[in-house]
C-alpha cells in the first residue's frame, strides 16, 4: 500500500465506523426494535417526516465507508514518485 493512501484511509474508515455506531440504531427505533427512546408523535405524518429527515444521517456512515473503499482501490496501485 502506498504511503499516501494510509493517512487518508485510516481516519476515514474510523470516522465512518463511528458514524455507523452513532446513527444506525436510529432506524431500528422507528420499528420499536432498538433501545433508542423516541418521542410520541401526534400524527403519523410527523413520524414519517422525522424518518425522512434522519435518513441522510443514517446513510452518512455507510456511504463514507463505501467512498473510502473506492478511494483505496483506486489509489492502491499507484506509486509515489
Amino acid at each position: 500500500m502506498p504511503f499516501v493512501v494510509l493517512p487518508s484511509c485510516v481516519p476515514a474508515t474510523l470516522g465512518s465506523l463511528a458514524l455507523i455506531a452513532l446513527w444506525d440504531p436510529l432506524p431500528l427505533a422507528f420499528l420499536h426494535i432498538g433501545g433508542v427512546p423516541l418521542v410520541e408523535y401526534s400524527n403519523g405524518w410527523w413520524k414519517a417526516l422525522a424518518a425522512v429527515a434522519t435518513l441522510p444521517l443514517t446513510l452518512w456512515g455507510p456511504l463514507l465507508l463505501a467512498v473510502t473503499y473506492a478511494y483505496y482501490t483506486r489509489r492502491r496501485g499507484e506509486t509515489v514518485a
